[in-house]
This record gives C-alpha cells, sequence and structure tokens, in this order.
C-alpha cells in the first residue's frame, strides 16, 4: 500500500521538470509534446518548424530534438506571422456582433447628419428667397416713385452736355467747309489781338479751333558749299580723327602712311599715341571726311585692328589747376 501511495504521488505530480529546448530554463506554464511530454515556453515554440502546435497547452515536437532546427528562413518567419494573424482573427470573430453593431450606430450617426444638413440649406435658401423678393419690391418702389426736383436738373444737366457734344463741329467739317474755315481764321486773329491789348482776361472761344502744328524755329539750316569754278576764296575741306590700336608695338607713323598710300587712302596727318601697355601702339589719324567710308573698312587693317572715332580721353585738372 505504501509502494502504490507513493506510486500515485508521484503520478500525481503535474509540474514540469524537464528544461526548455529553446532557453534551457525549466518552464513554470509551459506546453506539452502529447508524444515525449517535453516542456518549453509558448514564446520558444515559434522558434522551431517543426513543432505542430496543437492547442494552448500541447504541441508535437517528436519530429527533431537537435537545436539545428531554429527557424532561419524567411519562410518560417512567414509562418509564424500567419499564426498570430490567425490569433487575431479568432479574436475578431469572437467580438464581431460588437463590431457590427458598432459599425451601424455609425451609419445611423451619418444618415441624421445627412438628414440635418437638408433642414439647414433649406432654410438658408427660404431666407435667401424673402431677401430677393423684398429687394424686389423695393427697387420697384423706388423707380415707380416720382421723379424730385433735383433728378429732374440732373438728368436736363445731362441731356444738354450730350447735345452740346453731338452739335459740335469736328475737325474735318471743319477742314472740309472753306467758309468755316476763314471764320476760324477770323476768330483766332481776334483772339490774338485782345490777348495782346488785355492780358488779364482773354477772350475765350467756344468754337472748335484748328490745331496749329508745332514746328521748331531752330531747325538745322547748315548749307555746304558745292561751286567747282575759280572763286576769289578757297575753304578747307572737313577733317576727320580715327583711333587704330592693337598694333605691333615697333610700327612706327611712316608704316601707316605707306599703309594707306597703298589702300589709296588720303591721309593727312599721323600721331602715334603714347598709351600704358608696353604690347601694342596705337595712332590717331586724320583724313578727309570723303575718305571716311575707306578707311573704316575691316579689309583695310590687319587681323585684330580696333578702328573707331578718335575721342579726346577725359583726364582729371592737377593739384596746380585745382589750386
Amino acid at each position: 500500500m505504501y509502494v502504490m501511495a507513493a506510486e500515485e504521488e508521484v503520478t500525481d505530480v503535474s509540474a514540469p521538470t524537464k528544461k526548455c529546448k529553446k532557453c534551457k530554463i525549466v518552464p513554470a506554464n509551459g506546453v506539452k509534446c502529447i508524444n515525449c511530454g517535453s516542456a518549453m515556453h509558448p514564446g520558444c515554440v515559434k522558434y522551431y518548424s517543426n513543432i505542430t502546435k496543437i492547442d494552448d497547452k500541447h504541441i508535437n515536437c517528436c519530429g527533431d530534438n537537435d537545436a539545428s532546427s531554429v527557424k532561419v528562413s524567411p519562410t518560417n518567419e512567414l509562418t509564424s506571422t500567419h499564426t498570430d494573424q490567425l490569433h487575431y482573427m479568432n479574436i475578431v470573430l469572437k467580438h464581431k456582433d460588437d463590431i457590427i453593431e458598432y459599425q451601424k450606430k455609425l451609419i445611423q450617426s451619418l444618415y441624421d447628419q445627412l438628414a440635418l444638413q437638408q433642414k439647414v440649406n433649406e432654410v438658408s435658401f427660404a431666407k435667401s428667397d424673402c431677401v430677393a423678393t423684398s429687394m424686389k419690391e423695393t427697387f420697384k418702389h423706388k423707380s415707380n416713385a416720382a421723379p424730385t426736383i433735383t433728378k429732374l436738373s440732373q438728368s436736363q444737366q445731362i441731356s444738354n452736355k450730350r447735345s452740346h457734344i453731338d452739335n459740335k463741329p469736328t475737325y474735318s467739317e471743319i477742314t472740309k467747309n472753306p467758309n468755316q474755315g476763314e471764320k476760324l481764321q477770323q476768330l483766332i486773329h481776334i483772339n490774338s489781338d485782345v490777348s495782346d491789348n488785355n492780358v488779364n482776361r482773354p477772350l475765350s472761344i467756344n468754337t472748335q479751333t484748328k490745331t496749329q502744328p508745332i514746328k521748331s524755329q531752330l531747325r538745322n539750316k547748315t548749307t555746304i558749299g558745292n561751286k567747282v569754278e575759280e572763286c576769289a576764296i578757297s575753304a578747307v575741306e572737313a577733317r576727320h580723327s580715327v583711333f587704330v590700336s592693337r598694333l605691333a608695338p615697333s610700327t612706327s607713323t611712316e608704316q601707316i602712311k605707306h599703309h594707306l598710300k597703298n589702300q589709296n587712302i588720303h591721309c593727312l596727318d599721323v600721331e602715334k599715341l603714347e598709351i600704358q601697355s608696353a604690347n601694342i601702339a596705337a595712332f590717331k589719324i586724320t583724313i578727309p571726311v570723303s575718305e571716311k567710308s575707306n578707311i573704316y573698312k575691316s579689309d583695310t587693317w590687319p587681323m585684330h585692328t580696333i578702328i573707331r572715332p578718335f575721342r579726346v580721353p577725359r583726364r582729371e585738372p592737377t593739384k596746380q589747376e585745382r589750386v
């Protein structure tokens, strides 16, 4: 009897005594294998691909007991993810009635909001129609009312102004009619005489006046003589100064004169200028105006030469001049 009691006492022990296969710790509340009776933590089960989960407290791990069966592939990770999803789906199915009831309440509240918005729109439209009708009635009342003295005087003034503008002769009509033009000239002379005699009170002309074109009295009236026959006096032809630069520093005035002579250009004077750069030479060439078109041709000068009209450079006054 004592042996049997001991055996019964040993068989009644339900606490697991084996260590977990993953973390090597005896689980207090773990899952057991239905075949070998080994215990594991529920969180350690998902790291093995050969363990089949039967329910919350039982598993089947007899396929492989080595630690090498730990999940390392993406397929095993997907399997654990699907397991979690199934767990959450079970929760959703458990509370589906509450979720459906909540959705129904939301739909009903939306219907109530739409009905309230329709009532607000109807009230606002009714008010706008009332305002529009009242404004129309007020406008009709004002339009049907008898015109006042001020309105009559204003309308009469506007009509008089329009008739005065319409009856005014245009510039084309005045210029076409010779009699009207003569009258206009007489009025202009009268106005000028009165303005000369009495400056303080000039006579105003109400009729259309002819606008005289304004011409400059200082027009250039320069005349150039062209007599070729013998004359007791003589004139000097106009001169033009040209600035030529970027020539070689060894170029001389005699070379410039010889070059212009070869190009059939009459030259009056050539002067070498002093410039800051020692790598190039610049000249002032004086020619007659008749040679102006020839000297500015690009074919007359070598490449890279600069030719432009000569201008006297501006200089600052010296200390003696300032004093």
